[in-house]
């Protein structure tokens, strides 16, 4: 609620800090109060400038002043009204009212009240520490290696650091010109400004020790915030999120498919490393949105990847993934078996482990995102075994702005049952319908069908040697993954590999099909004129002595 500032009597603020991170104080947050005219601030004394660059935005005596920087005017002026005991509420109504020209940086921010009691808590802290003085030695000389020294040095600059642990990165608020992410040029600045304004200059790598430490140990989880901070409005949305924005067809199995990874996204944040190693698949034409659509769901742009890092070692995929919510897939079709064992396997894991660049020892890293593929085409599946770690689901075009519109309701509600403990596995009733979607997209390998009209409905056992021949595939032509589809190929039509006894010779990699009986007889193969091809009259019943006791 907002009051104007005549319904309150004057008193002086008293606000209570319920935590001390560095460079702020957070306060309990009153109602914010309104100013009918800015005269009313004479009764703290406020300054004429302070209340020029309130009502106008700038003070039009010193119109060069911070730079044309609205952020440092709007601290300048939020650190004076502090020092003057003005109501942090009424500091904050200030800030973020409309017809003050000082509101145009805050209102531009994202949450504009929110922002403003941090500017207020910002200031709180730097007119807190005005007084307090640096650790010296009994010449009254500042110690410059010291960690309560720099950390002063940062209150009183009204510097601000914290570390992103979604990112694994710092960042720094209060520091011109620089942010909001602490790289080496703000760390250079900061050294300097110290030096200049306080006159003592610590070592560089024990100030960047100090400086790192103070960042992480005011942590922060930009996508956890953003999770806690939705309300949801009741209204079902995420199970139909694909229907409602991308024109899916409205079933149990899309509907399931379609929360469990948001639900699980959810999940991964709040809980990283979380199991989830599967992968919903979207299929559709090109130039339908479907990229787009992934970046809409993961708020921010660099939440968001395209680049999926399959190949890489487990350094490539800590820093490619850090502050990454959601991770395409890219186009599926063209992947060989090989590439498509290592998605199922990077798929499988639950967190990455490597030694970074300039770190002494290895870390592990548990996943806080999700894998989400895209296609253009129908059939993409090659396996037979590990298809289910894959939910296929046919879209149209994506509604854009309808889907940025819904955004924040569809991960409010996401959020709101993975509080409740919603299960982000695919319920067992739902898996016959998943295999038909999954069949339905299996790609179609010519061995299947050339090795199904060679073989027929015959049993018994054959060579792998003489399947490749009724492939026509010389023995120097075959790859290792012309292996691999060889065996998936032979397993759809019902045989099984093995090792058996031919002609009393030693054990031999085959194929067999049938029972115990069956699979004694041998089936060979002949060159005809036109090609290989099983040999009926050759083929014959072995003694059970080749059998393998196995």
């Amino acid at each position: 609620m907002m009051y104007r500032l005549a319904e309150f009597e004057v008193a002086k603020p008293e606000p209570s800090a319920v935590s001390d991170a560095p460079g702020r104080i957070a306060l309990e947050r009153g109602d914010v109060v309104r100013l009918t005219e800015t005269e009313e601030l004479d009764q703290w004394n406020v300054p004429g400038w302070a209340k020029a660059v309130i009502a106008q935005g700038h003070n039009p005596l010193e119109p060069d002043k911070w730079g044309g920087d609205r952020s440092r005017a709007v601290y300048a002026v939020a650190c004076e009204l502090v020092a003057r005991e003005v109501p942090p509420e009424l500091v904050v109504g200030i800030l973020t009212d409309r017809d003050l020209g000082i509101s145009a940086h805050i209102l531009a921010q994202k949450r504009p009240v929110e922002y403003a009691w941090y500017q207020v808590e910002r200031a709180t802290a730097a007119v807190a520490q005005r007084g307090e003085a640096f650790a010296t030695n009994e010449d009254g000389k500042v110690y410059r290696d010291h960690q309560g020294n720099i950390r002063l040095a940062l209150r009183k600059l009204g510097v601000e650091l914290r570390h992103d642990t979604f990112a694994d990165r710092s960042v720094i608020e209060g520091l011109d010109g620089h942010g909001p992410h602490l790289d080496d040029a703000a760390l250079t600045r900061l050294w300097l400004e110290i030096d200049e304004r306080f006159r003592f200059r610590p070592q560089i790598e024990f100030f960047t020790k100090v400086i790192m430490d103070t960042a992480r140990n005011a942590p922060f989880h930009p996508v956890c915030d953003y999770l806690d901070g939705l309300q949801w409005d009741g209204v079902p949305r995420l199970d139909r999120w694909l229907v409602t924005y991308g024109g899916a067809e409205d079933n149990e199995y899309t509907r399931a498919v379609g929360a469990l990874p948001l639900i699980a996204a959810a999940r991964r944040v709040r809980e990283p490393g979380a199991k989830f190693d599967e992968m919903l698949i979207l299929e559709s034409e090109q130039g339908t949105d479907k990229s787009s659509a992934l970046r809409v769901l993961a708020v921010r742009d660099e939440r968001f990847a395209d680049d999926l890092p399959l190949n890489s070692d487990g350094k490539k995929v800590i820093e490619q993934t850090a502050g990454k919510w959601i991770i395409e897939a890219g186009e599926l079709k063209g992947m060989r078996k090989g590439e498509v064992e290592h998605l199922k396997s990077f798929l499988s894991r639950q967190d990455d482990t490597a030694r970074l660049s300039y770190a002494r020892l290895p870390v592990i890293v548990p996943r806080q995102f999700v894998v989400i593929g895209t296609t253009n085409s129908e059939r993409y599946l090659r396996d037979l075994t590990g298809n289910r770690r894959f939910w296929p689901v046919r879209v149209g075009r994506f509604d854009l702005e309808a889907l940025r519109r819904d955004r924040d309701q569809i991960w409010a509600e996401a959020a709101a049952r993975e509080t409740e403990g919603a299960s982000i596995r695919l319920d067992p009733s739902l898996y016959a319908a998943a295999g038909v979607e999954q069949e339905a997209r299996k790609m179609d390998d010519p061995f299947v069908d050339s090795l199904a009209a060679a073989l027929g409905d015959r049993t018994g056992k054959i060579r792998a040697a003489d399947v490749w021949k009724l492939l026509g595939i010389p023995a120097g032509q075959q790859t290792q993954e012309q292996n691999g589809r060889l065996g998936d190929a032979m397993r759809e039509i019902g045989w099984e590999r093995a090792r058996r006894r031919f002609g009393g010779k030693g054990l031999e990699y085959c194929y067999t099909r049938g029972n115990r009986t069956q699979t004694e007889r041998r089936i060979e193969v002949a060159l005809g004129t036109a090609g290989w091809f099983v040999d009926d009259a050759a083929s014959d019943r072995e003694g059970e002595g080749d059998e393998l006791p196995y």
